[in-house]
């Protein structure tokens, strides 16, 4: 049986507890292929940072004061997210059991199948690349839906985030982004726009301007059918359950997960709280195909400590007490010179052939860049502190 289960006026924390409590079931034995939709509220909005991000790039404090709830995901990646009922989302968990997949392919195959629903509807849409699914407007590509795969703990249970930019989105919003959230410019060196918002338009204007009356659940479900299809196989229509068990526990967990102790699980002015106000921190963002951020603790050109974040996937995911892939690459570095870029090349691919990693988009060349790129933007922590915290 897959289960559907729907939750009450969610809010982001609401996703990552659920993930975590998919986890829970798994190691008990009593998973089951398990759809959860989170069905947005007007108000409270909820505002979240990506799995990798570096915490210091949200002000949860003014956020908060926006009335928005605020979040770091569990899963998945990408970069900032804003949640309401302008965005339909739903989460299909599976057990790959012996499928030899991948983060890369997961996302292709879930966005083949919504690029397959959106033709239905006389959508012309393109599978862009890991997490996007686009459609053209006057030559210019929007994203209209976006899909963002996981393996979650190192396991066989996987899960598929699929969100549709369905409506218009809040009233204000850019102002709260603008003053809440650090984006780096060079997130939109490779884009027309230079907003966070600038290249969403509304899917459901697109149905409008072909006549058609569609409604945003009606695209979820039928999203969801073709997504069980293509992943399960065995697939069986989703029967709607309510257990309480996993009910109760995203609901005792969730104030964790909106926590600034979660937010800010990865972060640069944490890191920098390791070390006294006169040693010298390194910051800087490099563009790839994926966002990468490097942040490093130096002794003159010598890495002492290193975080690796930003908008991308990869995998081993962290976990709520374990830093995955991300902390693997930051290990590799420490005790490196930076001028050195055979050796922090051959570091960074050591990670890289390890049979369980995967970092789609994103090459090890790209990481050296981007720990180049930091190791001449510097200042001292104090300095960091003062502008961060």
């Amino acid at each position: 049986m897959t289960r559907l289960i729907e939750t009450d006026t969610p809010t982001i924390g609401n996703w990552a507890a659920f993930d975590e409590a998919m986890v829970n079931q798994y190691y008990q034995g009593t998973f089951e292929p398990t759809v959860a939709i989170f069905d947005w509220p007007t108000e409270p909005a909820s505002l979240s940072i990506g799995a990798h991000e570096d915490g210091d790039m949200i002000r949860a404090d003014l956020a908060r004061e926006q009335d928005y709830h605020v979040a770091r995901r569990y899963g998945y990646g990408g970069s900032v997210g804003v949640y309401g009922p302008a965005i339909g989302l739903f989460t299909l968990y599976f057990d790959a059991a012996d499928r030899d997949l991948t983060l890369d392919g997961l996302s292709r195959i879930s966005g083949e199948a919504t690029v397959e629903t959106l033709a239905d509807y006389d959508v012309d849409a393109v599978y862009d690349h890991i997490g996007d699914v686009k459609f053209v407007i006057d030559d210019k590509q929007y994203k209209a839906v976006a899909n963002a795969p996981a393996q979650l703990h190192d396991t066989d249970l996987w899960a598929i985030a699929v969100s549709v930019i369905w409506g218009g989105l809040p009233e204000g919003l850019q102002e709260v982004l603008d003053e809440a959230v650090r984006v780096p410019p060079e997130k939109f060196e490779d884009k027309d726009e230079d907003t966070v918002t600038g290249r969403m338009k509304p899917l459901s204007l697109q149905f409008d301007r072909f006549g058609d009356e569609v409604t945003k659940r009606q695209l979820l479900d039928d999203l969801i059918e073709r997504n069980l299809n293509a992943l399960l196989d065995d697939p069986t229509p989703p029967s709607s359950v309510s257990p309480e068990s996993v009910l109760a526990y995203v609901d005792e967990t969730t104030p964790f997960y909106e926590s600034d102790t979660w937010v800010n699980k990865r972060a640069t002015s944490r890191m920098c709280h390791r070390w006294e106000r006169g040693d010298t921190v390194g910051v800087a963002s490099y563009k790839s195909r994926k966002l990468i951020k490097a942040s490093l603790i130096l002794d003159e050109t010598q890495i002492q400590d290193a975080l690796i974040t930003g908008d991308f996937f990869i995998r081993p995911h962290p976990t709520v007490t374990g830093d995955g892939a991300p902390r693997e690459l930051g290990d590799a570095i420490v005790g490196l010179d930076t001028t050195d870029r055979d050796a922090l090349l051959d570091a960074v691919t050591g990670v890289f052939e390890d049979p369980a990693f995967e970092m789609p988009c994103v090459s090890p060349a790209d990481i050296v860049e981007t720990i180049i790129h930091a190791a001449k933007n510097t200042m001292t922590v104090e300095e960091y502190l003062e502008e961060h915290v």
